[in-house]
Formats: structure tokens, C-alpha cells, sequence
């Protein structure tokens, strides 16, 4: 009888072990972060996929001083959702005045929905223009989707039919080269929905690359610096001599040096027009400077060496204080000439 207790006891024992063991695991199950775990895996999941492409038909306009440029392209969007409207829910980067029209809609044979819309509109665009006139430009069409955040709505490029028209015109440029791709893009704010975090939206952004037609920018709008340039440099051949420092008079030089100085300054508010302010030194600031400089210096030559005549210098002393000046002077534009070759195509 003792015995038949005792194993009685043991049994029930056990048995209330394992229940209190049982209970703190149910207890316990609430503090695993197990739906927490799962949660980003779903969201990743229900996120939908949009085959998006771009078709570029026109590039015009382009301005270096608004930083501005104007496109029209094609767009397009693959998607399984018949109800998804990207036309309404897409925004142009940067852009203003934009219109849209032609829009297209119809079921694929693979049971896709497929909508298209024409868009042209004004892009900002900041350019750098630290090399001009050898500068390398990327022209960027940045298309965001504004309805949905980025773990509910991808983009996937469509690199295959996306392009650039060939048959594009773009006077003072030439065409390099095209790229698509999709991306994504971070706001630092949850734009007042209430969440306090970070925003992120999917991005179909192209690129056209191009090159300026450097040499004959070059060549036609810097001539009043050539011009300039040309004018000191005979102004100071006439002080080396003293022949013809006796056939051409004083106000004859001086007269020289001015029109170089009026060819320089017109010169320089032309460029000024064809850029935007920026804060560096660029090649075209080097130009003006040097234009200047040689002005200044033949300006200074011409004083001096007219000074030394009326103080009743010797002509050969004359002439050499004058060749000095002509050896400075063509070894500053050699520097100048040197700088702007090996400069010129580091863009490229």
C-alpha cells in the first residue's frame, strides 16, 4: 500500500512538472520576435515589379547659363496590376512645364497591362563647365513614382527597347552615349505621414552623354581674346624696334592697346551670357585672365619704353628692355597654351 502511493505521488509530480513546464513556454512565446522576423520577408514579398523603359525623341534647347535643357521622350510602364495608373503617379525630377499627352493602354498577350504617354518638358540640370568649351555634359531624365514607396512599388529597366533617336540634331554637341537603369532614392523625412522616418521611392533614371564641339566653340567664341591677344602681340614687336617705334607714334600704340582692351571686354561679357556663375576657376577664367594680363603688360611696355626715349635712353637699350618684355610675354602664352591642351579633354 505505501509503495502504491509513493509511485501515485511520483506520477503526479511528474505530471505537474510538465504543466508548469508547459505553462512558462506558452507564457514565454509571446516575447519571441518571431512575426517581427517575418514581417520584412512579406513586405519584400507583396512589393510590385513594373517594367519600366524610356524612349528619348528630341533633346533642344540646351542652355548652360539657366542650367537648363528640353526633351521630349516616350515612357512605359509593364505591370500585372490592372488598376496601376503610373501616369498619374510619377514625377519628373527637376522639371517644369511639362505636358503629356498620347496616352496608351492595352492588355499584352502575356496577360500584362502596358501604358505609354508622351511627356516633353523644361529639365534643370547642373552643369559643369570647368572645361568649356571641352566640357562633357550628362543629360539626366530622372522619373519617380510618387504613389507608392519602395517596398511596395520596384521599378525594372527596360534596357532593350529603351534608346535615343540617331537622328537627334544637336548643333554644338555630339552624342556619346545612353544609359537606363533603375535605382531608388531616400528622403530624410516621412513627408508628415506621422511615422517619423526615412521615405524611399523607386526611380527609372537615363542618361544621355555628350561632347561639346570644343574646337569650334573655341575658335568662335573667344576671337575677341584672339583678337586681343594678336593686337599686344604686334604692339610689343613695334617696341622691340626702334625703327618702328619712330613710325608708329605714341598715341599710335596706346590706340592699339585700347582696341585689344575693348576686343577683350566684349569678348568676356559674350562668355559670361553662354554660362552659369561658378564659384571654381575654369579654363575660360584662364583665358580672360591671361588676355587681361597681356594688355596690361603691353600697356606697361609701351609707358616704359616711351618713358626711357623722352629720359634720352640709347635706342638698342631701349629695344632690348622692350624684347624682354616680348620674351615674358611669349613665355606666359605658351604656359597658357600648354595648361589648356593638357586640360582640355579631362573630361573625356
Amino acid at each position: 500500500m505505501s509503495a502504491t502511493l509513493n509511485r501515485i505521488s511520483v506520477v503526479q509530480a511528474r505530471r505537474l512538472y510538465v504543466m508548469v513546464i508547459a505553462a512558462l513556454v506558452f507564457l514565454a512565446l509571446p516575447c519571441f520576435p518571431v512575426q517581427a522576423a517575418q514581417q520584412p520577408a512579406q513586405e519584400q514579398q507583396a512589393a510590385r515589379m513594373v517594367d519600366a523603359g524610356i524612349y528619348i525623341t528630341n533633346i533642344q534647347e540646351i542652355s548652360l547659363a539657366a542650367s537648363t535643357y528640353k526633351a521630349t521622350f516616350w515612357l512605359w510602364f509593364k505591370s500585372n496590376d490592372e488598376k496601376y495608373e503610373p501616369e498619374k503617379s510619377i514625377d519628373i525630377i527637376g522639371s517644369k512645364d511639362v505636358k503629356t499627352d498620347s496616352l496608351t493602354v492595352e492588355k499584352l498577350s502575356d496577360g500584362t497591362y502596358y501604358r505609354s504617354i508622351k511627356c516633353t518638358a523644361t529639365i534643370t540640370q547642373k552643369y559643369d563647365v570647368g572645361y568649356f568649351p571641352f566640357d562633357t555634359q550628362n543629360l539626366r531624365i530622372i522619373v519617380e513614382s510618387t504613389a507608392d514607396e519602395f517596398s511596395k512599388l520596384h521599378f525594372k529597366a527596360d534596357t532593350k527597347s529603351s534608346g535615343i533617336d540617331p537622328n537627334i540634331v544637336l548643333p554644338g554637341w555630339k552624342y556619346r552615349s545612353f544609359d537606363v537603369r533603375a535605382e531608388s532614392a531616400t528622403y530624410n523625412t516621412d513627408f508628415g505621414a506621422g511615422d517619423g522616418g526615412d521615405s524611399t521611392f523607386a526611380r527609372l533614371v537615363s542618361t544621355v552623354t555628350l561632347d561639346h564641339a570644343g574646337g569650334r566653340i573655341f575658335g568662335t567664341s573667344f576671337l575677341g581674346f584672339f583678337v586681343a591677344d594678336l593686337l599686344t602681340g604686334v604692339t610689343m614687336a613695334v617696341e622691340s624696334f626702334n625703327i618702328t617705334r619712330l613710325a608708329v607714334p605714341f598715341v599710335g600704340r596706346l590706340n592699339m592697346v585700347a582696341g585689344s582692351l575693348f576686343g577683350a571686354v566684349g569678348n568676356s561679357y559674350l562668355v559670361e551670357k553662354m554660362l552659369p556663375p561658378t564659384p571654381t576657376l575654369t579654363l575660360t577664367d584662364i583665358v580672360q585672365v591671361s588676355s587681361f594680363s597681356s594688355i596690361a603688360f603691353a600697356l606697361f611696355t609701351v609707358i616704359t619704353t616711351e618713358t626711357m626715349s623722352r629720359m634720352a635712353y640709347s635706342a638698342p637699350v631701349i629695344s632690348t628692355v622692350a624684347r624682354s618684355s616680348v620674351a615674358l610675354y611669349v613665355a606666359a602664352q605658351v604656359a597658357l597654351i600648354t595648361y589648356f591642351v593638357a586640360n582640355a579633354n579631362k573630361t573625356k
